[in-house]
């Protein structure tokens, strides 16, 4: 993996708060990706708010060389049926389990350009995602009831010559995990995070290690969204040494 200048824009479409009048909330997640030439969807949200949000921000949706879904909950995977309606040849990454699941859903339409991300895998020069976390770091969830979930989830990470941007969608198998395996994987540093950590239900003391863990990563920015929750939100921004902002919906990120 080689460092250099990657044009990144990165907007949130979907966002459990949003700041603009004529936009949406909804509890899930969607990135709207521009790297080099290309954009990218990550994480769909639930349905209605990734097509409303969308058209008022002007984005078209249609457009995207393809989404990526980090693991089949509906509030990540919700609007999918819906993309593939607009651009049936949309190109579709995620683990395997994903298109398992969704095709069993008969209300699904069919996924003709899946590409199962099982590993480690550039899918555009310098944007990976890193398919599953090896057993030393999902043993730490097992007792977890999230684990089946931790076990299929993908985190994407980009090049950029400040460093490695990740995004994430729900970090089941533990942000702190998360990232030591990519910067593991990659040997470069990570610059900045974002997308939902699953703090929800840590407690003070939980959150004090992972903040603590952050700081030994010395990233520079942090955007902690979804199912971080408030509490997560704030322990972070009152103990991270990273600038940690709370953005919602239609906000670019990163810029």
């Amino acid at each position: 993996m080689v460092k250099g200048e990657k044009p990144v824009e990165i907007k949130i479409l979907v966002a459990n708060r949003v700041n603009q009048e004529k936009l949406i909330a909804e509890h899930g997640i969607a990135f709207w990706i521009k790297h080099n030439k290309n954009y990218y969807i990550f994480d769909t949200g639930q349905k209605n708010a990734l097509f409303h949000n969308a058209a008022e921000l002007n984005i078209p949706l249609q457009s995207a060389a393809g989404v990526i879904l980090s693991h089949p909950h509906f509030d990540h995977t919700g609007a999918l049926n819906q993309l593939l309606a607009i651009n049936k040849k949309m190109a579709v990454f995620g683990h395997q389990k994903i298109e398992d699941k969704l095709l069993n859903n008969s209300s699904r339409q069919e996924i003709i350009n899946f590409n199962p991300i099982t590993e480690p895998t550039e899918i555009a020069p310098g944007l990976w995602l890193t398919g599953r976390l090896p057993d030393k770091y999902l043993d730490k969830v097992k007792e977890h009831k999230y684990y089946e979930e931790a076990k299929f989830e993908n985190s994407l990470f980009m090049e950029t010559s400040k460093g490695l941007i990740v995004l994430t969608g729900c970090s089941h198998g533990g942000i702190v995990s998360i990232l030591k395996y990519i910067s593991e994987i990659s040997e470069q540093n990570i610059y900045g995070l974002a997308g939902g950590f699953h703090l929800i239900d840590k407690n003070q003391s939980e959150l004090a290690v992972i903040a603590l863990e952050l700081n030994k990563m010395n990233l520079k920015k942090i955007y902690p969204l979804h199912c971080t929750g408030f509490q997560g939100q704030k322990y972070l921004l009152d103990n991270c040494r990273a600038d940690v902002e709370i953005v919602a919906a239609g906000e670019e990120i990163f810029n």
